[in-house]
């Protein structure tokens, strides 16, 4: 089972940018308690941060997510937030992501979202440093977990400022259940079988056509050598080297007629397939 170990924070809202601050996670439940304003939905924050990407909302994409430069008399202030856990197969994952804001000349902030990595001890012992984009470290994360990125934001890791959703208007919380069950995903897959299907479907019958027209021209080729047997003598060669010719003709029909049916059989269960889609 994946459970968090422990989160270092610097930077990050009132964290001072100079030192890192550690945040020691208890198995199976960690209480925070404190004041108003004293970084306990920062903690949070951070925590789903680091395992999705994702900025707080109300941070005005993400300038106030970090120490604000004015107080500080500088152009940019760093942070980074390193979340170590175990996943669902009991390798220690640990997460660490660098991020920036930084003062124009015409005195704007612009956050920035710097390197991510990701080290992965094993069991074993074995140790692994695994780089890549952003986005291909999200889906790392929430793989690792055995969590979809939409339950991370919405259930586990949701803001307390957007945890009322289950008792919002019909439409939006329809909105929200698919983006939780990724319905969007699912239904375009379902589009996709069933195009799928169709293509298959109309190659069976287009195959079956060729094979069936090829069956029934061999069958006038064998009703002509059969015609052609009776005329002849009955202790003639030619009648013998017919009867055989017909003979191997009927077992090469046996079989075509079998692959018809095995064609057939395919096209029943495409349909039934195409139906219960």
């Amino acid at each position: 089972m994946s459970h968090l170990n422990a989160l270092t924070i610097c930077g990050v809202r009132l964290f001072s940018p100079e030192e890192n601050q550690k945040v020691l996670f208890s198995t199976p439940v960690t209480l925070f308690l404190g004041q108003n304003g004293c970084g306990k939905t920062t903690i949070i924050e951070c925590i789903r941060y680091a395992l999705t990407g994702e900025i707080p909302a109300g941070t005005n994409n993400g300038q106030g997510f970090l120490n604000d430069p004015d107080m500080t008399h500088v152009s940019i202030t760093k942070g980074n937030v390193k979340l170590k856990y175990t996943d669902n197969i009991g390798n220690v994952i640990t997460v660490s992501r660098f991020m920036q804001v930084q003062k124009k000349a015409d005195g704007k902030m612009q956050f920035k979202s710097l390197n991510v990595n990701i080290r992965k001890h094993a069991p074993d012992g074995e140790t692994n440093d695994i780089s890549g984009r952003c986005v291909d470290a999200d889906n790392f994360c929430c793989n690792s977990l055995g969590v979809s990125k939409s339950i991370l934001n919405n259930v586990l890791f949701c803001h307390q400022e957007n945890s009322y959703w289950p008792l919002d208007e019909p439409k939006k919380l329809k909105e929200k259940f698919d983006e939780i069950f990724e319905a969007v995903k699912y239904n375009k897959y379902i589009d996709f079988v069933r195009k799928d299907i169709k293509n298959r479907q109309l190659n069976i019958k287009v195959e079956y056509f060729v094979v069936n027209s090829y069956l029934c021209q061999n069958c006038g080729y064998l009703n002509l050598v059969l015609i052609s047997a009776s005329i002849c003598d009955k202790n003639d060669k030619t009648s013998n080297f017919f009867k055989a010719y017909v003979k191997r003709g009927n077992v090469n029909v046996c079989l075509v007629k079998s692959y018809l049916a095995l064609m057939l059989q395919c096209q029943f269960c495409t349909i039934i397939r195409l139906h219960f889609f």
